[in-house]
């Protein structure tokens, strides 16, 4: 009984530190809405297509 105790509050400590913590994936910028990527001036532009 005391090892089922320990595992339940492990996972709630491990759910609560995920729940809390900052996210992974940063908000997208609203400034790049509706632009291209610009090409890369490195290819020849021949070579772009």
């Amino acid at each position: 009984m005391k090892l089922i105790a320990l595992v339940t509050i492990i996972m709630v400590f491990a759910l609560t530190l995920t729940a809390c913590s900052k996210p992974t994936v940063d908000s997208p910028d609203t400034d790049s809405y509706g632009k291209t990527i610009k090409p890369d001036h490195n290819v020849p532009e021949a070579d772009r297509d």
